[in-house]
């Protein structure tokens, strides 16, 4: 399922290969791409450089604002609506209409087909993923657009891996949903957010070989010149006090 993301020229923008949607993640040499942290201005063209850069200038944007909920949104075929819902993920039949995420250590999941019938994101934070958001989202896709779950498609981004999320292990044991994903390991307590929704996917019914996901946890992951390749929240907080900043997760069905 581990698969290694393709990155551009500049090193700014990265994607998988070969899955049926548009997509891509930002990463820390594009820049802060959240209004919230840093410069608004600044902010808003980081994004906008890379938005046109990888050919979406004339599609229209519908970003989640998280509210760390399992409140999944069909946006209509043709939706002419809010540009920012508050929600935890967002589903479209549109092929002009672009889902973007602005993450840091919560898991971006990407959904689609071959055939194009819809593309969804979903933001999977540790709420989320109590709350079975990626099992729902797959199960509100099969309703509304008549597809089998054994023909999406599903790409999770970049997100802190159990090498790094450490500080809710002595909070949910008690759950006995989360006991196979929380531990000890050889460096201490962990959460493995991960892999509670890769089996909430395989549980609703998503092929193995159907799921992609990145290698790189937010968290610790450098690239060659030792340089930390995407934003992450808890790295910033416990760690470096680096400032805080968000990358970009992004689909299209064209």
């Amino acid at each position: 399922m581990f698969t290694r993301l393709e990155f551009d020229e500049s090193g700014s923008i990265c994607q998988f290969n070969d899955f049926p949607a548009r997509h891509f993640f930002t990463t820390m040499k594009a820049g802060n791409v959240s209004t919230r942290w840093g410069d608004a201005k600044t902010a808003r063209d980081n994004f906008a450089r890379c938005f046109s850069a990888h050919g979406n200038a004339l599609s229209e944007i519908v970003s989640i604002l998280p509210e760390h909920s399992d409140n999944i949104v069909v946006l209509p075929r043709y939706y002419t609506g809010e540009t920012e819902k508050t929600c935890d993920g967002l589903m479209t039949s549109s092929c002009d209409t672009c889902l973007v995420l602005r993450p840091a250590d919560c898991f971006p999941v990407l959904m689609g087909t071959i055939d194009r019938k819809f593309v969804g994101l979903i933001h999977a934070g540790w709420r989320g993923t109590d709350l079975e958001i990626a099992r729902r989202a797959v199960e509100l896709a099969v309703k509304t657009y008549r597809v089998d779950a054994e023909d999406i498609f599903i790409c999770i981004g970049p997100g802190i891996h159990r090498c790094c999320w450490d500080h809710l292990a002595d909070e949910l044991p008690a759950d006995p949903r989360w006991k196979q994903h929380v531990g000890v390991g050889l460096l201490g307590p962990y959460v493995d957010l991960l892999d509670f929704n890769v089996k909430q996917l395989l549980g609703a019914g998503i092929k193995p070989e159907h799921i992609k996901i990145a290698p790189h946890c937010t968290c610790c992951f450098k690239n060659k010149k030792d340089e930390h390749l995407f934003f992450s929240h808890h790295r910033t907080e416990r760690i470096t006090g680096e400032p805080e900043g968000r990358f970009a997760a992004v689909i299209s069905a064209i």
